[in-house]
Parts: structure tokens; sequence; C-alpha cells
């Protein structure tokens, strides 16, 4: 049995070079909400397998892990008409996260260290690569998927540059068969439709209040937050260490109840 490969998988799925920024755009976002999935997933829990988590489809997938400047994608972006520029169909992304989510299933369950470091590699690691030479120079410019691990957001700057990319793609390429469709509004329009920005909130002057002594109280040592996992390779760690905390635990508390 040939060991479990999904850098081959993804670059099938992808397929050549895209001929559309849609057909650059949707996949990353929904590449993108699936890894958000499996990091949210292995800090939430650390004894429910990831498959028993499953969303209903693709959809609700991104409504639920879209990164944060990317919770209206499902609605504006996801069109029929716009996924006609996706050269897999989305139920093949579908079939493979499934299989990719048994994979780190068994991973986890049976301490596998080669497949552990199968899909700790390729989320962290090479699928930003694949992505990234997919697109190729011709569809840099669209390239949204995080190259960070602390990148999970698509902030204001990252709109404003994609649809600078969108208004320059169509410029130079509006008399082409392909997207002889497409007018620089009707694209822009999809893509500022999914923004929300930030509401701006002018700050309330607070009244001065009559200085009072206030009492002398010796501050009390508050306890240091455990970081947040950002790569998944952290996730998994941090969910072998609480399951084999739970496990002593649940030890303890059986030969306490057998003393007694």
């Amino acid at each position: 049995m040939e060991p479990y490969n999904p850098v081959d998988q993804l670059t099938t799925l992808l397929g050549p070079m895209p001929t559309h920024p849609w057909g650059a755009l949707i996949p990353q976002v929904i590449l993108w909400s699936f890894r958000r999935f499996c990091l949210v997933k292995l800090v939430e829990s650390y004894d429910t397998p990831l498959t028993e988590q499953l969303w209903n489809d693709y959809l609700e997938l991104i409504h639920l892990h879209a990164p944060k400047g990317l919770e209206s994608a499902t609605s504006s972006w996801m069109t029929p008409e716009n996924m006609e520029y996706v050269y897999s169909p989305l139920e093949e992304y579908n079939r493979f996260f499934i299989e990719f989510l048994d994979c780190v299933d068994i991973a986890l369950q049976g301490d596998n260290v080669d497949i552990e470091d199968t899909i700790t590699s390729f989320l962290d690691y090479d699928i930003k690569d694949i992505i990234r030479n997919w697109l190729g120079e011709r569809y840099a410019p669209f390239l949204i998927f995080p190259m960070n691990d602390d990148d999970d957001e698509f902030t204001d700057e990252k709109f404003t540059a994609l649809i600078a990319a969108l208004i320059q793609f169509s410029k130079e390429n509006i008399s082409r068969e392909d997207v002889v469709k497409d007018t620089i509004d009707s694209i822009v329009d999809s893509v500022e439709a999914s923004y929300v920005p930030e509401p701006v909130v002018e700050p309330v002057p607070e009244p001065v209040p009559e200085a009072v002594p206030e009492p002398v109280v010796e501050p009390v040592p508050q306890p240091v937050p455990e970081p947040v996992p950002t790569t998944i390779k952290e996730a998994i760690v941090r969910r072998k260490t609480l399951r084999i905390q739970h496990r002593i635990s649940r030890g303890k508390t059986r030969r306490t109840h057998t003393r007694a």
C-alpha cells in the first residue's frame, strides 16, 4: 500500500494555473476554511474524532470557518457562475477533506508518527507552496491564502489590494473571450459585497471622578494564559498532552474510588 500523499491529490484538484480570478480565489477560500476547521477542532477537543465533527456541505464549512473578513464570501463569491471557473468540482474537495481527516484521526488514535508528519507538513508548509506555485506569476496578485502562521484575518489592506488587482486584471483582459462576460464593476462588486468594514466607534468622554484614596491591595498573581496554537503541529501536541493528562486524572480518580 502506497503512503498517503495529500500533496499530489491537492495538486491534481487545483489543476493547471487558473484562467480567471474566481478560479484562483474560490479554492483558496475553501482550503483556508478547511485548515481553520482542523486547527479549531484539534484545539477544542482532545478525544472526539474530527470525522465526527463534519460540516454538511462546503458552504457550511466556509460559513463556520472562514477567516475574519471573509465571512460573507459564501453568499457573494460562491455563485454558480463563479464556480464555473474552478477546475475541479467542489464535491471533489469535500472527498479530499474527508479522506484527509480520516488520516488525522488515525494518526491521533494510533500515534502514527509517519502519518502525523505527513498531515502537519501538509497543512503547515506544503499547502502554501502548492498554492503559490499553482497561481504562478500571472495570478500571484490573487494570493489570499496566509503564508504566515499568525496571519489569520483578511484585513482592510488585503481587500484594498485585492480590489486593485481585480480592476487591473479586468482592464488588461476584458477583450478575452473567457472573461468577456465580466465587467470591471461586476467583479469588484462581488468582492466588495463580501467585505464588512469594522465599525468606527467614537470614544465617549468619561466623567472625571473625584479623587478618592484607594486602599492598598497586594496584587494577586494572575495565571499566564496558555498560548493558542497557530500551527497544526502545535495543536496536535496540545491535544495529545490534554489526552494524556485526562487519562492520568481518570486513573487517579479510579484508584481513589477503589480505596474507598
